[in-house]
């Protein structure tokens, strides 16, 4: 899990690992007095405590498909589906690109090449030139 940051609108952020999402589930229902509601969408799953209390579980790479499963089953069979993902970086003179399964990357290749950059080089020459060419 990841460290706890502010949620846009209000709120906590984290991230969870799905081997932990179930043990997670728990604590939260522990430590708001149960589960009152259980829903799903294709893009979340939410829980409401008896407190009052809500969580969002925002589902990657969404559509999730329920099939009559109860939510959070059905998004950890939605996280073991997704199987392996492609991954592209790329940036100025180099570009990666990679093969990732259950959080680990398996195979990549990066490639680079040499990018000049530009400068100001000469930029002062010709005006010290064309100053000296107004003197004369």
């Amino acid at each position: 899990m990841t460290r706890p940051r502010p949620a846009a609108g209000g709120g906590v952020a984290v991230l969870v690992p799905a081997d932990r999402l179930v043990g997670w589930v728990n604590r939260f229902a522990g430590r708001n007095d149960g589960l009152a509601g259980l829903s799903a969408t294709a893009d979340a799953v939410l829980l409401t405590a008896v407190d009052g209390t809500t969580a969002t579980l925002a589902v990657p790479f969404p559509p999730m498909s329920t099939h009559g499963r109860e939510p959070v089953e059905a998004l950890l069979h939605h996280l073991a589906d997704l199987g392996v993902l492609g991954i592209l970086l790329v940036r100025a003179g180099a570009h990666s690109v990679g093969l990732a399964r259950a959080g680990v990357v398996v195979s990549s290749s990066t490639e680079r090449s040499y990018v000049q950059g530009r400068t100001a080089a000469g930029a002062g020459r010709s005006s010290a030139t064309s100053a000296g060419a107004a003197t004369s």
